[in-house]
């Protein structure tokens, strides 16, 4: 029997090799239980492991080489844990030998005090652990005694099962079941998970399969295929997530070797974790080419259009939530008024569009005349603050000017939020949300007085004024309803309005109002509006951006200054009972609750790790409603979330209760 060998030569110091070498001791000494996972199982898993206690689950003793066919198939099933049997009560497991199907998930049941029950012929055909070492070993001399003689290879024994409690604290390392370059990210990824939620234990990276037994996988594998991330064109695969779920972004610490700019080309493709891409955008910024420092405006566009590029919202979601406290606490834009933010005059009904603005804006009644136009971008004479932080003027409207190219191009809806979104940080910090919010409130009030909204009985001259802006506004929307404009109802709602501009105007200085305040006025648009058009061109966007995505953009904004102004995860979850009130014991109260705690424990913890994770976690774990968030962080993304929870993972619902024995899986 070929002892196993650790191949990775790179590694010969350090916690890792140590992890790595302790790892393989336990598959060698024939103490290693290894329990291969559903790709769409593993934030179930993780929130039992992450839950104090242990769960009785089940897995497979590892031969001393190795060579196991593990259970299910590889593709759907391609990491796996492996646990330490000298930390686990293996006097109270339960074993089955190999070819024993024991569907312990319908035949084993565990009694609230603990106590375990079989049903079926599985207890029937229960084995003993020497059992299975014996048929381990048996195996193993029959590889070592190919590998000596050679003739026919003879095939590895099929899995075991046993039956046990284990806990998070059983861990020793994380394996891939195979060399696909997808499976080895799905790894890295769930390592960097391991090590946020359990306080940055090592956990080493192996590779069991069939013919190859049990090694570690190398550091310059590992790192060949990181370097292939982040070269012009990519993976191929790497916008596939086919198969593999969910996205589980990268630790680039574990790789100093990648420079910060390749780190970043590496989120762009696969994702870094929120911690690495903050580390990797301080380096870059702290790295210049020249003499000059980099300017972050430019590298936060150049990011954001390499993540639209290879289609990764994720990732583009990322960005902005990194760079939006940057740019935030190193500008405060200098109040706008009526020397440094003229704001033209209104314009009557019967004059022409001014130069720039849109064709379907072409009257005051749909659209108001804003200083500049969206597209192409025009100099919006930054402020010096603005400048600074930037690296320039210029750089900074090239910027702007680089992600509404991006958006130019066909984009999803989802794509199009974190690029709306940058696009409005970068003008508010500007200055121009604050001129456009000049000109659109300054609008609204003559566009009243000209319609005369609070006289008794408007004059001739106010109805055909009516009139004229609801022609204007049909033939935009195409849903005006000229009553309203004549009763007066249109005129009202844009009164109210004007009184969300000014609230909104009054609370620019206050991040959390403002942003609440968005909040408020888009959650109540509820179809294309003069309001929405506003809107838009007040924030920097243009019609690319629905009624949807301009919330989106909100939503995501609010999640940002929030977890600022707390300096904590953003949002954190609300139990659904209030403080104090305990469920019904009917209802299976204390376990019920038990599982809540440690959901929302999960939740927590994932809220810094990364977003798109998080996001998935409250899809899964809450996929009907009463969702312990307060609002969406995602609305334009939720449909799909949820779809997904339907129909790819095995069960949306379960993990909020706890969960019962399941087979090796």
């Amino acid at each position: 029997m070929a002892p196993c060998t650790v191949v990775d030569k790179r590694a010969a110091d350090g916690d890792e090799a140590a992890a790595a070498a302790a790892a393989l001791s336990l598959i060698h000494r024939h103490r290693a239980l290894a329990k291969t996972v559903r790709n769409s199982d593993w934030l179930s898993l993780l929130r039992r492991l992450k839950a104090s206690g242990r769960f009785r689950t089940s897995a497979s003793l590892l031969p001393p080489s190795g060579h196991m066919h593990l259970y299910g198939r590889v593709r759907p099933g391609a990491v796996g844990l492996i646990f330490d049997g000298g930390a686990v009560d293996l006097q109270h497991a339960l074993c089955w030998p190999s070819g024993v199907f024991a569907k312990t998930e319908h035949h084993l049941h565990v009694g609230a005090d603990g106590t375990v029950t079989l049903s079926g012929p599985c207890r029937l055909r229960l084995s003993s652990l020497e059992g299975l070492r014996a048929a381990n070993e048996e195996a193993d001399r029959r590889h070592a005694v190919w590998q000596h003689a050679g003739g026919e290879r003879p095939e590895p024994s099929l899995y075991n099962e046993v039956s046990v409690e284990l806990s998070g604290k059983d861990v020793a390392a994380i394996f891939v079941r195979s060399h696909e370059e997808r499976h080895l990210v799905l790894a890295l990824g769930l390592r960097s998970l391991f090590r946020h939620l359990f306080c940055g234990r090592p956990l080493p990276l192996l590779r069991i399969t069939p013919e190859g037994g049990a090694c570690v996988v190398a550091h310059d594998e590992q790192l060949a295929l990181l370097s292939a991330a982040c070269a012009p064109g990519g993976l191929p695969w790497a916008c596939d997530a086919s198969g593999v779920a969910p996205r589980l972004p990268i630790d680039a610490s574990d790789f100093p070797e990648l420079q910060p700019q390749q780190r970043l080309a590496l989120h762009a493709s696969l994702g870094l974790t929120h911690a690495s891409l903050r580390a990797s955008l301080a380096e870059a910024l702290s790295r210049p080419a020249s003499d000059q420092p980099a300017a972050l405006a430019p590298l936060l566009a150049s990011c954001l259009v390499a993540a639209a590029s290879s289609g990764n919202v994720a990732s583009a979601r990322e960005i902005v939530r990194v760079s939006a406290p940057l740019l935030l606490a190193s500008v405060a834009p200098p109040p706008a008024t009526a020397a440094t933010a003229p704001v033209p005059a209104p314009v009557p009904a019967s004059a022409p569009a001014p130069a720039g603005r849109p064709a379907s804006c072409s009257h005051p009644g749909s659209c108001p005349p804003l200083a500049e136009p969206l597209l192409p971008p025009q100099p919006l004479a930054p402020s010096n603050a603005y400048a600074e932080w930037s690296g320039g003027g210029s750089s900074a409207l090239e910027s702007v000017g680089s992600l509404q190219r991006a958006c130019a191009t066909a984009r999803s809806d989802a794509m199009l939020v974190p690029l709306g979104a940058q696009i409005t940080l970068a003008e508010f910090v500007s200055g121009g949300t604050a001129r456009r919010l000049d000109g659109a409130c300054e609008w609204i009030e003559e566009w009243l007085r000209r319609s005369e909204a609070d006289a008794a009985c408007p004059s001739p001259a106010s109805l055909a004024f009516r009139f004229a802006s609801w022609l204007e506004a049909r033939r935009v929307d195409g849903n005006s309803d000229w009553l309203s404009f004549l009763t007066g109802r249109a005129l009202r709602n844009r009164r109210h309005f004007l009184s969300q501009l000014y609230a909104l105007r009054r609370s620019a200085s206050d991040g959390q109002a403002y942003v609440a305040q968005l909040f408020a006025i888009t959650s109540r648009l509820r179809q294309p509006c003069l309001r929405l058009r506003i809107l838009q061109q007040v924030l920097g966007l243009d019609e690319r951006f629905s009624r949807d995505i301009v919330h989106g953009v909100i939503c995501l904004a609010c999640d940002v200054v929030e977890s600022m102004a707390t300096r904590a995860p953003s949002r954190e979850p609300r139990p659904h009972s209030p403080p104090g009130e305990v469920e019904p014991p009917g209802a299976g109260g204390a376990a019920r609750v038990s599982a809540r705690k440690a959901t929302i424990g999960l939740l927590l913890s994932l809220d810094d790790f990364d977003e798109a994770t998080r996001l998935e976690a409250d899809a899964l774990f809450f996929p009907g409603p009463g969702s312990p968030r307060p609002r969406p962080s995602d609305p334009v993304g939720e449909s799909e979330r949820r779809s997904r929870v339907e129909h790819f993972y095995r069960d949306g619902s379960a993990p909020v209760l706890v969960g019962t024995a399941t087979s090796p899986s």
